[in-house]
């Protein structure tokens, strides 16, 4: 059934309405109806699809309360570690947001760790220690190679604790040197000898390197060993 061009003549072509123009008439009423119901369910199904209870008997002021009711504005979702489901509703530009992080960055997630998307950078701390000893001179200005190659890390301190005849020492690597004997995290300390006992060991020229730290053990005063034993700790801090 089509639309038929209705007679719009008839108060300058008037004339008494025959058969034709009844069925014209009744015919062009029923195309609106099925039209009108048609789109009236497009917009009822379309009202379903995003959640929306809607039936075909709704009337038409029921379905835009429905439309109106249903507009979401302001709606603010927070990720977490499950899927957070997007209310169901009619959303103009600013209906809603998923609210952001400052602290979603690289450095704050662990490596090989991803979040939202960021892979992370920051490192487990890791350790190692161990046990060397050395049979040395005594000899002002003799100093033994240290050598640690077995590490599966870097590390950015290393503590040395010497276990006789001599104080505890302790020296940290910063920004690819070592400043001084003794080093804690970006604050350096500088050891200060007891005057009273200048035979103390200690370690320089320390270099971390990407599997261990190579440093001289020895002094600079006469007296210190024969045996010189030392524990060492290297640590990846970050």
């Amino acid at each position: 059934m089509s639309w038929q061009n209705p007679k719009l003549d008839w108060k300058t072509n008037p004339h008494n309405p025959i058969p034709g123009d009844f069925n014209r008439i009744e015919s062009n009423i029923d195309f609106l109806k099925t039209d009108i119901e048609t789109k009236k369910g497009a917009i009822v199904d379309a009202l379903n699809d995003v959640g929306i209870s809607s039936v075909l008997a709704d009337t038409h002021a029921q379905l835009a309360t429905k439309i109106t009711t249903a507009k979401k504005t302001g709606v603010v979702l927070t990720p977490g570690a499950v899927d957070v489901p997007i209310p169901k509703g009619i959303y103009d530009a600013d209906g809603g947001k998923v609210l952001g992080d400052p602290d979603l960055i690289a450095s704050n997630i662990l490596s090989g760790k991803s979040i939202f998307g960021v892979p992370g950078s920051v490192l487990k701390a890791r350790q190692a220690t161990g046990v060397v000893s050395f049979q040395t001179s005594g000899n002002a200005n003799s100093w033994n190679v240290l050598t640690v190659s077995s590490l599966n890390f870097q590390p950015n301190c290393i503590f040395f604790n010497f276990m006789n005849n001599c104080d505890p020492i302790s020296s940290e690597f910063r920004n690819g040197s070592f400043c001084g004997q003794y080093m804690m995290l970006d604050t350096v300390y500088t050891i200060q000898r007891d005057s009273s006992n200048n035979m103390d060991a200690e370690v320089k020229s320390l270099v971390a390197t990407s599997n261990g730290f190579t440093a001289l053990v020895g002094s600079d005063y006469n007296g210190y060993g024969p045996l010189l034993q030392i524990t060492w700790v290297a640590v990846r801090l970050y």
